[in-house]
């Protein structure tokens, strides 16, 4: 999508202009303030619904945006302005992105912080709970994710074809936690100061590119897996073990 990618270089105001030419729809025109006091929930699911209802995509301006849970749907297209001005902040004892439901396939979000605030799970929940016939194809990307109960990022069972690329996950208990999920694609991700594992779980046929976990409190990865590349990856002072591998 040319129209998409055109904006990887885009500044504020070049955004700005983007979206006056329909390519996006802005959070703001359904209500948000991001004003890291209003709980802007249902302005941004309601940006969501119209979106995926219109073949628009997603902008979140500059701002803190206070959430419980946003739902994701097939062929969403979430992105903020930068990584540091666009932030997305837990408010309650939930997941603050995850699934619509078991048919949800082929979304992307990208250029935002998630602070889990120290109140919700999962940054990103990404799990299926039965097997689909299409496969899901999550694009995670240009993402800061921190502070969890949980995971930073949470890819769970029947999930395929996972694009990761320039994650950095901290302070959370997983900074990236993967069950029974399979051929996914991890690129310049960077987990550290996470309380119990750095990447940690079972994954098979999966590709690991200049990924690096550093100074956890346990270890840096823990991988029960089978079939998988890492490349140029790197593990350091951490509590545990540098790299454990099992089955």
């Amino acid at each position: 999508d040319a129209k998409y990618t055109d904006l990887e270089n885009e500044t504020t105001a070049q955004l700005a202009e983007i979206v006056t030419r329909e390519q996006y729809i802005s959070v703001k025109e359904f209500g948000a303030k991001g004003d890291g006091a209003t709980n802007d929930t249902k302005a941004i699911q309601d940006a969501i619904d119209f979106a995926i209802m219109n073949g628009k995509n997603i902008l979140i301006n500059e701002g803190v945006y206070n959430v419980t849970t946003l739902k994701i749907k097939s062929k969403t297209k979430i992105r903020g302005i930068e990584t540091n001005k666009t932030t997305i902040k837990g408010t309650t004892d939930s997941n603050i992105f995850e699934l619509l439901d078991n048919n949800v396939n082929n979304f992307t979000i990208e250029h935002l912080t998630i602070d889990g605030n120290n109140v919700s799970k999962n940054c990103i929940h990404i799990e299926k709970t039965s097997k689909q016939s299409i496969p899901v194809y999550p694009i995670l990307r240009n993402l800061y994710l921190k502070n969890a109960k949980e995971s930073g990022i949470y890819i769970g069972s029947f999930i395929v074809g996972s694009l990761l690329e320039n994650i950095k996950s901290q302070a959370n208990n997983y900074g990236i936690r993967l069950n029974n999920t399979t051929d996914n694609i991890f690129i310049n991700c960077e987990v550290f100061h996470n309380k119990i594992c750095g990447i940690y779980g079972t994954t098979f046929s999966s590709k690991f590119t200049n990924c690096k976990c550093w100074a956890n409190y346990g270890n840096g990865w823990t991988l029960n897996c089978g079939r998988n590349i890492l490349v140029n990856c790197e593990a350091q002072e951490s509590m545990g073990h540098g790299f454990e591998f099992t089955q």
